[in-house]
């Protein structure tokens, strides 16, 4: 984990510095988009108009003393402080991080449980017109780019052209501080929706396609047919056999998953639907080139990202017997 860590700060920062541009760049107003050149009409919000509130000296240094400060800072979790913002990373990552580990989360989840109903349906019912309608539906939803479907969703069901039935934007409504706390929590689910639609939409389509396959392939190994031959109902073979050994490979395919959905589905969705995240964060960031907050948040993905792999190999080894972490054979 720690050579992974490493070499992807190292591949991103030295992206960074190739990059043309610089945080002083952003505020003479040389960067295109900034809202410091001259003649340009200022559209976004206040974050990109701010200028810079701290030294960044620390730029003049050579590249290899950067590196070695900034990773030797990162092991004690200090990113230091933000160049256009007067608050710490740490603190800006605590703010915006609960925002994107929700819908990642809860997207993940939501999307997981209807796939494997899905999954098993189109498995047991290869070749139908169900299975085949629902194939060209879930395509449809996957070839679809994640920003288009928020925007979709906006028109239709946020006031744009036909119904006004959730919120455009936000995760709160502007009068939160004064509902109960039963308000407050259905206001913040009627929030939700429209985004973790979006994640939902974009991402159930291959994680039924993956349980499809997988489960089809291992109702066709010779073991399926043992059951068949001693009796066995086509139920127990599917639910007490071939479900059962496709677990460790829904499972392995969690980190996937989740790396898609929380580094760049929520991403977009942060960025349609107005949501302050880390992938709101990170989006504004590059836009200044504020290089701590970019590095500092790109270290808590790594981070989150492997230990979530790790999590994930320790599950797998309680699902299945044949996988460990002992040298050798497990079987004598």
């Amino acid at each position: 984990m720690i050579p992974t860590i490493v070499g992807a700060l190292l591949f991103n920062f030295l992206l960074f510095k190739l990059l043309p541009g610089s945080p002083d760049d952003y505020s003479a107003g040389k960067v295109y988009g900034s809202p410091f050149q001259e003649g340009h009409v200022n559209t976004t919000n206040n974050f990109l108009a701010s200028p810079p509130t701290v030294s960044i000296d620390v730029l003049e240094e050579p590249l290899w003393k950067q590196f070695t400060t900034m990773t030797c800072r990162y092991m004690f979790f200090d990113f230091g402080k933000s160049y256009f913002q007067d608050k710490t990373v740490i603190t800006l990552i605590k703010e915006s991080l609960l925002v994107s580990l929700s819908l990642g989360l809860l997207g993940m989840v939501i999307s997981y449980l209807i796939a494997v109903f899905l999954g098993i349906f189109k498995a047991t019912h290869d070749g139908s017109f169900v299975d085949r309608f629902s194939a060209l539906v879930l395509t449809f939803f996957y070839a679809t780019p994640h920003f288009l479907l928020g925007v979709i969703l906006i028109i239709v069901f946020a006031g744009g052209t036909y119904v006004d039935w959730f919120p455009l934007q936000g995760l709160i409504s502007h009068y939160w501080d004064q509902l109960s706390w039963s308000h407050k929590i259905l206001d913040s689910l009627h929030h939700l929706v429209l985004p973790l639609l979006t994640i939902v939409l974009g991402s159930i389509g291959s994680f039924t396609f993956f349980i499809k396959n997988a489960l089809q392939a291992e109702l066709k190994k010779p073991y399926i047919q043992g059951v068949y031959a001693r009796g066995g109902t086509s139920h127990q073979a599917l639910y007490g056999h071939a479900l059962k050994h496709i677990v460790v490979l829904i499972i392995a395919h969690i980190p996937q998953s989740f790396t898609r959905i929380f580094f760049m589905n929520t991403l977009v969705v942060e960025l349609v639907f107005s949501l302050n995240g880390m992938g709101f964060l990170v989006f504004q960031a590059i836009l200044k080139r504020d290089y701590p907050v970019v590095f500092g948040t790109l270290f808590i993905f790594i981070l989150i990202g492997l230990v979530v792999q790790l999590l994930v190999d320790i599950a797998m080894t309680f699902f299945d017997p044949r996988l460990h972490f002992k040298g050798g054979r497990q079987y004598d």
